[in-house]
């Protein structure tokens, strides 16, 4: 299932200068996805739920990886492809309009392309929800919808500020990169108050006074997000990963990854593989495909403009 894709006219939206959705959906990992836009007219939202991709904009490289965001700006070159070792899965939205544009210089964000560690699902996960809802008229679209774009700029927002704080606090930020750096590591509050030298009350408020979440909830996102990794590019058993991402055992790595995810492990691999079909569904003059590759060494380049 290597995208879902909803796309919308111009006659969809009541000022389409203003605000357009052209393309938005989901894309399921596959190694030869890749996409290229010369001087592209709509801006480019994503957030990769597991792999690895490579993204240039005009001149500049960048790599991203499950739990990061990035924004690729309209009025720019654009190329990006997954990895083929790791291929990406990933939500995303293509906005075309004045006021995408608009939002992002007056939040400040106009520059800035990836989000590292930094999770936008929610947000882009209502946005879609909102793009697949049925018989909805131009106005209805063009009321709810910037509202939930808005949405997706705030979080992204909030994310230059929590850098900005990061900047004032260096010890939460060293700690979040030794969490980063040691997930597979058996770590304790007290342990980890001990290696930074604060007490653990100290060390509990200046993380959360800078990531809105303890070093615990942290971690615990962290490790599902790389666990999506694991379990939709490895072999790896339900027991293994567990054991890999120092989950105590099995059972409570199953119940953690529902409780983030909506889904069981096992469930969350199964949706991750082709099925076998194709199909395609009309509804209210958008199209939403789901469509299916055949076997890997019969993958042809995938180009969307």
């Amino acid at each position: 299932m290597p995208e879902e894709i909803l796309s919308f006219l111009p006659s969809q939206f009541t000022d389409p200068a203003i605000y357009w959705v052209e393309l938005a959906g989901t894309t399921y990992p596959f190694p030869t996805y890749h996409v290229d836009r010369t001087h592209s007219s709509v801006t480019t939202i994503e957030y990769v739920q597991s792999g690895r991709g490579h993204l240039t904009v005009d001149q500049q490289h960048y790599t991203v990886q499950g739990g990061d965001a990035y924004v690729l700006p309209a009025g720019h070159d654009h190329h990006y492809a997954s990895d083929p070792a790791a291929p990406m899965q990933k939500i995303w939205v293509n906005v075309s309009g004045s006021l995408c544009s608009q939002l992002l210089d007056t939040y400040q964000l106009t520059g800035q392309v990836v989000f590292p560690h930094y999770s936008i699902e929610a947000e882009l996960q209502d946005y879609l929800a909102f793009c697949r809802l049925p018989g909805l008229t131009p106005e209805a679209r063009s009321e709810r919808g910037p509202l939930l774009l808005h949405q997706v700029v705030l979080a992204l927002h909030r994310f230059s500020a929590q850098h900005a704080l990061a900047q004032q606090h260096p010890q939460a930020a060293a700690v979040r990169a030794y969490l980063d750096n040691h997930l597979g590591d058996a770590i304790t509050l007290n342990a980890l108050s001990r290696q930074f030298h604060l007490s653990v009350s100290q060390l509990t408020r200046e993380f959360a006074r800078v990531y809105s979440a303890t070093p615990y909830a942290y971690l615990l996102n962290r490790r599902v997000a790389m666990a999506k990794m694991l379990l939709t590019h490895t072999g790896l058993t339900v027991g293994q990963i567990a054991q890999r991402l120092a989950f105590t055992d099995a059972h409570y790595f199953s119940n953690v990854f529902l409780e983030k995810t909506g889904q069981r492990p096992l469930a969350w691999r199964q949706a991750s593989q082709y099925p076998a079909k194709i199909s395609r569904r009309r509804c209210c003059r958008r199209d939403i495909f789901v469509v299916n590759l055949p076997a890997p060494d019969r993958w042809p380049p995938v180009h969307r403009r």
